[in-house]
């Protein structure tokens, strides 16, 4: 299973997002769900650093681990954020068993 993490700590704002693990929908470099994922992380990481400063967003990515963390978290990164999540509840919907999102607080009150 993919699995996708938000950490919510400074100021109500998150501050960073995890990705690790893999879908399983298709063998490895043919999963349509661990490309589609792994795009929309990438897109996500770029429009950080567009926003808030390439300097003050980084990008950690260790064997199966992705990471980037928001030194200055706030309401424009959290937008960002935001439709990074709102694209993998997309993809969830159709690929329920494929994927975990935890920590998506703002979530429930987009419903």
């Amino acid at each position: 299973v993919l699995f996708t993490s938000c950490q919510n700590k400074k100021r109500n704002y998150y501050d960073g997002f995890d990705m690790s693990g893999h879908a399983n929908v298709d063998d490895y470099g043919k999963d349509i769900v661990c490309a589609s994922v792994s795009g929309a992380f990438y897109v996500a990481y770029l429009a950080l650093c567009n926003t808030a400063g390439r300097d003050t967003i980084r990008q950690i990515i260790e064997g199966g681990h992705a990471r980037v963390e928001i030194q200055y978290p706030s309401e424009r990164t959290d937008a960002i954020v935001d439709g990074f999540l709102e694209l993998l509840h997309g993809i969830k919907e159709d690929y329920p068993e494929a994927i975990s999102i935890k920590g998506d607080f703002n979530h429930e009150e987009r419903l």
